[in-house]
């Protein structure tokens, strides 16, 4: 099993860390490679370099959301914390075709989560093996208390490239501090079931991260966690710091100093689409619609004075004119972003964190991991 130690959060941030993306994500990018993926990867790179704010690639990784709707209420989740007062709902199986017919002759992945709990989606394993047909590597991320019979199996054959698992800790005290409304005994048991079903089968994916939020409350379990993942059989044990690298003031350090905050490359590289089909460059701006994709042109989307404005701001010359953007006050690079709700403490006894096996800002993939 591979342990990763994790500090940043997100497809964007500096060159540097698109590098460590491209390292992560090499296997996935071969194994879903086409000549036309392989060129808009490398026309991406140079407008990326470039900081070219009106581009002609289009963006390597799509997220889409199955359902804005959870069974938990964690309080640093737009939906379970009630912050997000858009209408609840689930995307409809011909607009998800839609959306990845699209897409796919560009992208080599698509995520299928974003701030509900995506097994709740009646046709996610539709979805999973739609997407599939089309060579995309397909991931998800769940809490794993929304499991029927046959689940773990179809888990299995659905052609699920990469499962995200969330569980932020061993006894159920500590779980339920920040996944309310869950249960820990139904995340193992059902993480036992997939990994059987995946035995039996002599599977090779999905591939099985446990992933572990480390908030002050539950930090004594770390060790327990990681015992617990490497039991199961998970192929990856990934531990998220929600408040590392960050002063009281809350701002972005870099070996104890602060600094400026890192460049957005997710404008460049992700497209995430909301389950009505609204579009935004990313998880956290979903609640600024940049248009919406089954409405609109891809094309046009993907340069409209909206988007273009919102790369202009992490070019050296800004665009001032222009419509208001969601990106010009981001939480994630104005700030260090944690998992934890707005103006929260980091005391043991009021800590709750978000829900990254929904939210998309959590993960080693949406993070750094596929």
């Amino acid at each position: 099993m591979k342990s990763i130690r994790v500090g940043h959060l997100g497809w964007g941030g500096s060159l540097d860390t698109a590098r460590d993306l491209l390292a992560r994500h090499s296997g996935t990018m071969l194994r879903h490679l086409t000549l036309p993926r392989f060129l808009n990867a490398a026309l991406l790179g140079c407008e990326l370099v470039m900081r070219r704010t009106t581009v002609r690639s289009r963006p390597l990784v799509i997220k889409i959301e199955p359902t804005n709707i959870c069974n938990f209420q964690c309080p640093g989740c737009r939906t379970g914390s009630g912050e997000d007062k858009s209408p609840r709902g689930q995307i409809n199986f011909e607009d998800y075709k839609r959306i990845i017919d699209k897409t796919h002759k560009y992208a080599f992945k698509v995520i299928l989560y974003m701030w509900g709990e995506p097994l709740i989606n009646k046709d996610i394993f539709r979805m999973i093996r739609y997407a599939a047909s089309k060579n995309l590597a397909v991931q998800i991320s769940s809490n794993m208390n929304v499991f029927r019979s046959g689940y773990a199996e179809e888990i299995v054959d659905s052609g699920l490239e990469h499962l995200i698992v969330a569980m932020d800790g061993v006894s159920q005290g500590v779980y339920e501090k920040y996944r309310v409304g869950g249960k820990v005994e139904k995340v193992v048991k059902n993480v036992e079931l997939i990994m059987e079903a995946r035995k039996q089968r002599g599977a090779r994916f999905p591939v099985l991260e446990m992933q572990y939020i480390v908030f002050p409350h539950n930090r004594d379990e770390i060790d327990k966690a990681e015992m617990m993942a490497e039991r199961l059989g998970a192929d990856t044990f990934t531990v998220i710091d929600s408040t590392i690298n960050t002063n009281p003031a809350g701002a972005r350090l870099r070996n104890g100093l602060p600094r400026k905050p890192d460049k957005c490359n997710s404008l460049w590289m992700m497209a995430c689409f909301n389950w009505d089909g609204s579009f935004s460059p990313c998880c956290d701006s979903v609640d600024d619609s940049f248009g919406n994709v089954l409405e609109e042109d891809l094309k046009a989307l993907w340069n409209s004075d909206k988007i273009r404005k919102s790369r202009s701001l992490h070019t050296s010359n800004p665009t001032k004119e222009g419509p208001a953007t969601k990106c010009s006050r981001c939480r994630i690079y104005g700030s260090y972003v944690t998992f934890l709700p707005e103006g929260s403490s980091t005391n043991p006894e009021n800590t709750h964190t978000q829900s990254a096996g929904n939210s998309g800002k959590s993960s080693t993939e949406v993070p750094m991991g596929v």
